[in-house]
């Protein structure tokens, strides 16, 4: 397992009331999300954005790794019209807007690391795999060999 080494630095400012207690593995180009060892499909597999070599995971995808079941729930919410997903855990609003660099916690907007940025992709909305797990309070881990994104 190596981790991803970039030169610059990057600290997302969270509150954390709940520890994070799952175990995330997201394959780039996979449409199986492994969350505590249980195999869920999801709708679009993961990739890596070209412009900032970061991994994106569907929307969808999101509910399912924070909450280890594979059901809708109101952890995530989208707003249409500003292309902003909205994400409640752990005491923690965060907020992922289509085409921005930024994410916004807890109200507080902050640049996200190397560049990359929330996209929509064959009309799916996806979020930084990163930026979300180290919002969460989850370690951040890269697998280069499997292409495997992992939040523990």
């Amino acid at each position: 397992m190596s981790s991803i080494n970039n030169n610059s630095s990057f600290y997302l400012t969270v509150v954390n009331n709940n520890k994070f207690t799952n175990t995330v593995k997201a394959t780039v180009g996979s449409n199986i999300l492994v969350v505590n060892n249980s195999n869920y499909t999801i709708d679009t597999a993961p990739f890596i954005q070209k412009s900032s070599s970061s991994t994106l995971i569907p929307l969808r995808a999101v509910t399912t790794s924070l909450t280890g079941k594979d059901e809708n729930s109101d952890i995530v919410t989208w707003d249409a019209e500003t292309k902003t997903a909205t994400i409640n855990y752990g005491g923690n609003k965060i907020q992922f807007t289509a085409g921005s660099e930024y994410v916004t916690i807890n109200g507080k907007s902050q640049k996200m690391a190397y560049g990359v940025y929330a996209e929509i992709k064959n009309s799916r909305m996806f979020v930084p795999f990163r930026t979300l797990g180290e919002a969460v309070g989850a370690k951040v881990d890269w697998d280069a060999e499997t292409k495997t994104a992992i939040f523990n």
